[in-house]
């Protein structure tokens, strides 16, 4: 597996130790990961897609599309059948066009047992360097990956170890707080004790006589209330120092501790809070009792003063901490949460609206908005909204966007967070008017940005009776929109990938499969008797005589213009298509059939009537058309198709730069075959 010399990091003990702390080999399916695969292998059009993690002798697939059996049910290979082992040992990227041409692969089951011929695998690699294995997707012949292709797996394989991180990372954290909630308990035990404890340890010690008079008291309650070693009345002693209830209210002199207890009071854990002129407040807890003789009679009273300043400070502290923690906690779970809606979310629109929602939710924000916005053109593409009187605060101009707080993070590309109540000086005059009128509080905008590019900007907005938004909280937004920024570029890329399967690259008409894929709903349409329909099938004449002597650049020139002409002359609902070749199919729905017979004419007329400019020079070209219309007799879009393409073909044999209809059409309509002869 690994030549002289080298390590072998399939075998690395590290590397195994992370892998199985993570408690991801042997667990059943999970959709989070299943979509990946699935989204891997349907944008590179793969027919199999598979997270492999490398153990030490085996690979378990944690999601594995299009796998054959039985490995699909046992989700687990040998290493003879891995290649994901050598994306392992590398550490890098395995990229293969054809796997029977490697002489390190020659061996390898895979190849003879599942065909498996391409081949191209991307390192799973966690944030402290170890492999796990690798995101891959494999081929039954032979491939050349594009740059482009081995982009997109590295996208989605940073989205599988986000996904694993971020679990490991929610695990700890709930490791964590079980951590202090034992904790907490052990302080409940550990307060328990120490009372015990104090009724036979006294830290700070007072005693008074019989005559209420103060007759000792050890160093530490000297040093709580600042007194003189000399023995003082308890008038004296209230002169020396100060004594408060937890609120701040001042003692009267019945009210001391002391006094209360020579009056016979039995006190048991009384907060109290000492505050010397000199010397440092203090907060205690104070046990006192009178002294009682065998005979019955008052010798006095005494008094012990737990400190307990350290532990009220540790207390505030601990809920602090315990406060910040499951605010972080709260963070990780939005942002496990957020990564694994926006995954599962293909189409752009309900993706944009569920990163608002998820966001304004995490952020605990009045309003939301999501703007996504093309630079080049400087044109708003969406504008995405969460929350009551959202017009009150929104810019929906890219003008009054650049006057606000985003177009300061548009300019510099850094988020932003403006506090409530005070002007920005990064906004215009008129948009901080706009604020104050609508009561707008704090603001937080972050910009979403892919490899470079910026995609727009997201911004979160409370009012002035909310709380201002923390740094916290601005980290957090900046995380959701870094996670949205990808899932909006794979959307946009899904959508792209979708129209380009349907498009013609030369004429920008639908091709054949999107011409079919769009036609279907005119048919359902038909089929339901809701509206007419007809077909027309046309071709360029003598095509063949135009590539001969032009050449086929020149020849696709004329059908790129031949396209535009025919684009102009029908509405936008009809469906233009380029069929095949020189031959181009028209769907016109919901109009007459002798008006569309007019609109078939029109198109003959003005190609026949309008010279192609090539760069060969003008050249004359004329069409043939044939004409159907949607029978109760037919079953589909193909028959409808099928039909205008015989008469076509009658077109051609009458002459050429005409117009027929199919037979099954020209009965229903007399006289009408042959009169678009011109």
């Amino acid at each position: 597996m690994t030549s002289c010399g080298e390590i072998d990091m399939v075998q690395d003990m590290d590397r195994l130790a992370a892998l199985n702390r993570l408690g991801l080999l042997d667990t059943p399916t999970e959709a989070a990961f299943d979509r990946l695969t699935r989204l891997a292998a349907r944008i590179l059009k793969t027919p199999g897609a598979v997270i492999a993690l490398v153990d030490s002798e085996r690979q378990f697939f944690k999601s594995a599309f299009g796998i054959p059996e039985p490995w699909a049910t046992t989700r687990q290979m040998p290493l003879s059948y891995s290649f994901s082992q050598y994306v392992v040992n590398s550490g890098k990227p395995f990229i293969i066009r054809d796997t029977r041409n490697e002489a390190l692969l020659l061996t390898n089951l895979a190849i003879s047992e599942l065909n498996v011929i391409a081949y191209a695998g991307i390192p799973l690699v966690t944030s402290d360097g170890h492999v796990l294995g690798a995101f891959c997707v494999i081929d039954f012949v032979p491939r050349n990956w594009t740059l482009d292709e081995i982009e997109i797996l590295k996208d989605l394989a940073a989205a599988v170890i986000t996904e694993i991180e971020l679990r490991a990372k929610l695990l700890e954290n709930q490791r964590i707080l079980k951590a202090m909630n034992r904790s907490e308990d052990a302080l409940v035990f550990q307060q328990e004790f120490l009372t015990t404890v104090l009724d036979t340890l006294l830290e700070g010690v007072m005693v008074c006589d019989a005559r209420g008079s103060l007759t000792f008291f050890n160093r530490t309650a000297a040093i709580f209330h600042g007194l003189p070693e000399a023995t003082s009345t308890p008038e004296e002693w209230a002169l020396q120092r100060n004594l408060y209830l937890p609120d701040g209210q001042t003692l009267l002199h019945d009210e001391y501790p002391l006094n209360r207890a020579f009056q016979g009071e039995f006190l048991n854990q009384v907060e109290m809070v000492v505050a010397p002129e000199a010397g440092p407040g203090r907060t205690v807890l104070v046990n006192g009792k009178p002294i009682i003789d065998d005979w019955g009679n008052k010798r006095g009273a005494v008094i012990t003063l737990h400190d307990i300043t350290d532990r009220k400070k540790a207390e505030n502290e601990r809920e602090s901490l315990i406060s910040q923690l499951q605010a972080a906690l709260g963070r990780t779970e939005a942002l496990y949460q957020s990564a694994r809606s926006l995954n599962a979310i293909e189409n752009l629109a309900d993706l944009l609206q569920t990163v608002v929602d998820n966001t304004g939710a995490a952020l605990a924000a009045n309003q939301m908005t999501l703007v996504i916005m093309d630079c080049a053109s400087k044109q708003i593409e969406y504008v995405v909204i969460r929350g009551p009187d959202s017009q009150h605060m929104l810019a929906t101009t890219l003008a009054e966007l650049n006057a606000g707080l985003t177009g300061w993070v548009l300019r510099t590309l850094q988020p932003a967070i403006s506090p409530g109540g005070v002007p920005d000086p990064r906004e215009s005059p008129a948009i901080q008017q706009q604020r104050r009128g609508a009561a707008c509080g704090a603001v937080m905008v972050t910009p979403l940005i892919y490899r470079g590019t910026v995609l727009g900007t997201m911004t979160a907005a409370r009012t002035l009776t909310e709380p201002d938004f923390s740094l916290e909280d601005l980290e957090l937004m900046g995380a959701i929109t870094n996670q949205a920024a990808i899932a909006i570029a794979n959307a946009t890329l899904f959508q792209e990938v979708q129209l380009l399967a349907m498009t013609d690259g030369l004429t920008k008409l639908y091709n054949r499969r999107g011409f079919f894929e769009v036609g279907q709903h005119a048919v359902e349409r038909a089929q339901r008797q809701i509206g007419s329909l007809v077909a027309m099938m046309f071709d360029v004449d003598h095509f063949k005589v135009i590539n001969d002597t032009y050449g086929h650049a020149i020849g696709d020139q004329v059908l790129v213009q031949l396209a535009e002409c025919c684009q102009y002359q029908l509405r936008k609902m009809d469906v233009l298509g380029r069929y095949g070749g020189e031959e181009f199919a028209i769907l016109i729905s919901d109009t007459d059939f002798q008006l569309a017979l007019k609109v078939a004419e029109r198109l003959r007329a003005c190609v026949e009537a309008t010279p192609i400019q090539t760069q060969a020079g003008s050249i004359s070209i004329t069409i043939s058309i044939g004409v159907a219309s949607w029978g109760n007799d037919l079953t589909d879009l193909a028959g409808l198709l099928a039909r205008a393409d015989d008469a076509l073909y009658q077109a051609k044999a009458a002459g050429r730069n005409c117009i027929r209809l199919a037979e099954s059409t020209a009965a229903t309509v007399p006289g009408e075959s042959s009169r678009f002869l011109p």
